[in-house]
């Protein structure tokens, strides 16, 4: 079963606006020992995922070799798909100086897109003053 999109406020880099429910996207990977690692992500074209680097690298610098997705999860009309991590090809950690972002490459040949809505992207600077923001994710506990 699927988790539920959460949105909580939150600052930093991100989309202006609201979350596309149809673009939200449950990353699920393996790991060596076999225990499922999940995270989040965003259907930023129609075969590119924007996620986290942390979520696709789960044990180091070399990120999993097949990534499962699921497309649509803030909908009814689902989508279950795979890929691959296109970038980076490596990661430091979460020490290290590359930032904590990666895109998954939908390479499923059947993969039929849904629409994907353009999206502003913005970055907050300083820290005078608030504001809300939308994000997507499954955090530990909330399925």
């Amino acid at each position: 079963m699927t988790s539920s999109p959460i949105s909580v406020v939150g600052s930093g880099v991100g989309v202006a606006g609201p979350v596309p429910p149809g673009q939200v996207v449950e990353i699920r990977v393996v790991r060596a020992d076999g225990r499922t690692r999940v995270g989040s992500g965003l259907l930023i074209t129609g075969r590119l995922v924007l996620t986290a680097a942390h979520v696709v690298f789960p044990e180091g610098p070399v990120a999993s070799s097949r990534v499962g997705l699921t497309v649509g999860v803030g909908e009814t009309g689902r989508a279950g798909t795979s890929g691959r991590v296109v970038w980076p090809e490596r990661w430091d950690g979460p020490g290290g100086t590359a930032p904590d972002a990666a895109l998954i490459r939908i390479d499923d040949p059947g993969w039929i897109s849904p629409q994907v809505d353009r999206l502003r992207w913005g970055a907050l600077t300083g820290r005078a003053g608030g504001i809300a923001g939308e994000a997507a994710g499954f955090p530990p506990g909330a399925a």
